[in-house]
């Protein structure tokens, strides 16, 4: 679960709860051709999104929540290695994770 609050206040504002849910970030220029970084969070019912003008914010965010979540691009925290099996349904493939490298 994530909770959400004003920086100065001290009740909540919201809860999200993360199990399951997808986790993709994008960057986009607002109206004056400035970058904002945004971070999506979607499950089942709710669909929530964030946005930065600091892409460090977003990375954080992102960094902390693919711990919780599924992640969309599964290329942007693994590497592709081999052909292991391939079923009915599914070709399986072998993956390394960036940071083990």
């Amino acid at each position: 679960m994530v909770q959400f609050k004003s920086p100065d206040s001290s009740t909540c504002n919201g809860i999200l709860d993360i199990k399951n849910c997808r986790v993709v970030k994008g960057k986009f220029k607002d109206s004056q051709g400035e970058y904002i970084y945004g971070l999506n969070i979607m499950g089942r019912k709710e669909n929530q999104e964030f946005y930065s003008y600091q892409e460090e914010d977003i990375d954080s965010w992102y960094g902390a929540l693919t711990n919780f979540c599924v992640l969309l691009d599964l290329n942007s925290k693994y590497v592709r290695l081999n052909k292991i099996g391939k079923g009915n349904f599914a070709t399986v493939y072998r993956y390394e994770r960036k940071t083990d490298k």
